[in-house]
């Protein structure tokens, strides 16, 4: 009887917990990261060429809860002086682990990889804003992506 009982409780527990696309979580945290940057960005008020912010405000790579982000500036044009505008497009590579259920109420989810682009525009006296791209791979040396508009 006690593992008919045993076997019951694993049904009822494993059922309570969540399971997870590895693909549709790593699509989520690119959101998310490309957000966090946004707001690491900030406020715009020293002048700045976009080659320079890219070079030095934009971390390579972020780790963290079972997953690794890649950001990789994939252009820039433009500076932040008078009205100037200055962008930077960025993209971002997630590669989520598997996790397992270990007990109750656990979160798992299953491998997965997610690519996401976003344009960051700067202005001087201006928060940074941004928004979603979408990009396709094109030959050449320094601008292995084009923007699809």
């Amino acid at each position: 009887m006690t593992g008919v009982a045993v076997t019951v409780a694993c049904l009822v527990l494993t059922g309570c917990s969540d399971y997870r696309d590895g693909d549709s979580l790593a699509w989520d945290i690119a959101a998310t990261e490309a957000a966090l940057l946004d707001d690491d960005l900030g406020y715009r008020n020293r002048v700045r060429d976009a080659e320079y912010i890219a070079a030095t405000e934009i971390s390579k790579e972020v780790e963290g809860g079972g997953s690794t982000d890649r950001r990789e500036p994939l252009g820039w044009s433009g500076r932040t002086a008078g009205s100037e505008q200055a962008i930077i497009d960025v993209r971002f590579v997630v590669t989520v682990a598997e996790q397992s259920v270990v007990s109750f109420g656990d979160l798992g989810n299953s491998a997965g990889q997610a690519t996401r682009c976003y344009r960051y525009l700067f202005e001087l006296s201006r928060y940074t804003s941004y928004h979603c791209t979408s990009y396709h791979r094109v030959d050449g040396p320094r601008r292995p992506f084009a923007l699809i508009v």
